[in-house]
């Protein structure tokens, strides 16, 4: 007994078909292609360096209407007995009524890395007066200081 078995050789799928799904495969791999190059395109502008302002200035008054306000009249270091940094600064309040102001010390070791901070402390300034602001570091291991100086939020 012998089978015979025919096999229709027309196409299911018409040839224009074919060319519309070649070319949509075509667009989806270009659109993955340029989603993955856009992120390693250079941005639009240069990043700009920007200068280190707190390893110029150990004590900076961070905002426009604290500036006009208050001035330091003196800044220190000094070091205490067991070589725990003392950092100190004079502010004097330029306006004639009392002026509120946040005061925060970050201390630094040799490489400019922060080793400690301290909570933002709200201080009085008497109005056309002076106030000595001091911080001590609670262990070693700084050598530098920054005092920031904020109006009291």
């Amino acid at each position: 007994m012998r089978l015979s078995v025919s096999v229709s050789l027309e196409p299911c799928i018409s040839n224009l078909e074919i060319i519309m799904f070649h070319r949509m495969c075509t667009i989806v791999w270009l659109a993955i292609a340029a989603c993955v190059f856009a992120g390693c395109q250079e941005a639009p502008y240069a990043p700009k360096q920007v200068a280190d302002v707190e390893a110029k200035f150990p004590v900076l008054i961070m905002d426009k209407a604290c500036q006009k306000a208050v001035a330091i009249s003196k800044q220190r270091a000094d070091w205490t007995a067991d070589r725990r940094l003392i950092a100190e600064a004079v502010m004097v309040n330029k306006q004639k009524a009392p002026y509120r102001v946040q005061v925060q010390t970050t201390f630094k070791d040799a490489d400019g890395f922060e080793v400690q901070s301290t909570n933002w402390e709200l201080i009085l300034l008497p109005a056309s007066g002076f106030y000595s602001y001091k911080a001590t570091a609670m262990n070693t291991k700084a050598e530098n200081f920054n005092v920031r100086i904020r109006t009291a939020q």
